[in-house]
């Protein structure tokens, strides 16, 4: 189930989030064999002893971020998702600060 399906694709920007996931700790592996599968999301951080683990996903849209965390929240492994953090940046803005170093 998408929730953001109404959420319209935008051009110009850039987003990074990061979650902590929640599996149960027998479906921690297939939990990181299944985000290690999806695109530009990676496993920055994990407790196998929790089940826990941090999770950053990069998308050029508001549409794929959400696409993306939908994912991840309806896994079959997936107990919990909670977004702990999220900024979008112009993709202007970007250019212009790696102009400057």
């Amino acid at each position: 189930m998408n929730t953001f399906e109404d959420i319209p694709a935008e051009s110009d920007e850039w987003h990074i989030a990061s979650l902590v996931v929640q599996s149960r700790v027998e479906d921690f592996a297939s939990l990181h064999e299944y985000l290690n599968g999806l695109a530009n999301t990676s496993v920055e951080a994990s407790d196998k002893d929790t089940g826990k683990s941090i999770v950053v996903i990069e998308a050029s849209s508001t549409q794929s971020l959400a696409r993306t965390t939908d994912a991840i929240r309806t896994a079959n492994y997936v107990i919990d998702a909670q977004l702990v953090y999220h900024q979008m940046v112009n993709n202007s803005t970007l250019e212009h600060d790696h102009s400057l170093g």
